[in-house]
């Protein structure tokens, strides 16, 4: 298994959620952890998978996966 850190990014051309929208995406975040996380895949395709659930699309948002590397 692999490292890849996932970063998150909102589009400062996203429109701001409304209250509702808030209410219904805030128990998805309590899985994900804000700004950024390290999750373990087998390669860049499973970590690819493991970001489509990732609650900052649903509002324009990004996920920018990268591999980490072991430090030697």
């Amino acid at each position: 298994m692999q490292e890849f850190m996932l970063v998150f990014r909102q589009s400062t051309d996203a429109p701001l959620p409304t209250p509702e929208q808030l209410a219904a995406v805030s128990p998805v975040w309590e899985h994900w952890m804000g700004g950024y996380i390290v999750v373990k895949a087998a390669d860049l395709e499973e970590a690819t998978t493991l970001a489509h659930g990732c609650p900052i699309l649903l509002n324009q948002g990004t996920v920018e996966i990268r591999p980490i590397d072991a430090m030697r």
